[in-house]
């Protein structure tokens, strides 16, 4: 009863231990990725409060590119892998396998020195519009690793390379330094890609800003701080009590009883203009919300 119970539970924590990871990868790069892009609108994430499962959906959304290159990167190193082990698997062919160990090395240090400099150097790591400090980090350490075992696979063959050698104790020791720089380095480099998903898909939804429904405010007393392009009009005493209309405005999210809305062109200010200002307006009974569908697109407004 006791080994049976022991291996239902070995059998139990063998599923569930890969799916709390998964799960908690997805939460995390989902977060990173929704900051992003929440903070490409001037929004907190804290102050919009999505659910853990509108999260994860975010992040599942992210992992996508990145389990595709992982895949499309795996079929090629197992070919390359194929190919290496042809190569040492006849020691006449050792002095090619030394070479490509060899050159593997130098390229893979020369990576580490690259990944290095972006990283002490805070304007290098700065200016990277694609994550080239952890790439080369990633890549650096692989590269070293795996050329380093080559160049003991000859060695051993030749007997250049005493099984007790001081050596080879610290070559052991440096492939587990350089599996954690390896490991560390992948994850810096996902996260830097989630961060840029999430400003790329913020820019995409900006893009389709003026085709999405209209979002009209009536209210009570005017609003303030609205946004450069919304299009105010005061109906006076006659429009009833609900006088002020605001138009021209966009959802871009509800959370807690709040909508933020955002024009319907969106500037960012890199072309010099104004940048657009989100606006948050609480459900309440001095704000009336009208939603519309778009028929036409409106025009840009000039500000």
């Amino acid at each position: 009863m006791s080994s049976s119970f022991l291996g239902r539970a070995r059998e139990i924590a063998a599923v569930v231990a890969p799916t709390t990871v998964v799960t908690a990868l997805l939460f995390y790069f989902g977060y990173v990725a929704l900051r992003a892009r929440f903070r490409y609108y001037g929004v907190d994430l804290d102050l919009v409060d999505l659910t853990l499962q509108e999260t994860l959906l975010y992040g599942v959304e992210v992992l996508y590119p990145p389990v595709l290159v992982i895949a499309l990167i795996g079929l090629a190193v197992t070919g390359l892998h194929a190919g290496v082990r042809w190569l040492l698997s006849a020691p006449e062919r050792d002095v090619a396998s030394g070479w490509v160990g060899v050159l593997l090395v130098l390229v893979g240090l020369l990576a580490l020195v690259r990944g290095f400099v972006g990283f002490l150097v805070a304007r290098v790591g700065a200016g990277e519009h694609f994550p080239v400090t952890p790439v080369a980090l990633a890549l650096g350490s692989a590269a070293v690793a795996y050329g380093g075992w080559m160049l003991h696979t000859v060695a051993a063959r030749r007997r250049a390379w005493p099984a007790e050698s001081n050596l080879r104790q610290t070559a052991r020791r440096s492939v587990g330094w350089l599996a954690l720089v390896g490991v560390a380095s992948a994850f810096w480099a996902t996260n830097e890609f989630a961060a840029a998903h999430g400003r790329g898909k913020a820019e995409e939804f900006a893009e389709g800003l003026p085709a999405r429904p209209h979002v009209l405010l009536h209210s009570k007393e005017p609003l303030r701080g609205v946004p450069c392009g919304v299009e105010h009009r005061d109906g006076g005493a006659g429009a009833g009590e609900f006088r002020h209309r605001y138009k021209g405005l966009r959802l871009l999210v509800e959370s807690g009883g709040r909508l933020f809305v955002v024009p319907a062109h969106w500037r960012d200010g890199r072309d010099g203009g104004t940048p657009s200002r989100t606006l948050v307006v609480p459900y309440g009974d001095d704000v009336r919300v009208e939603l519309r569908p778009t028929p036409r697109l409106p025009s840009r407004p000039d500000c």
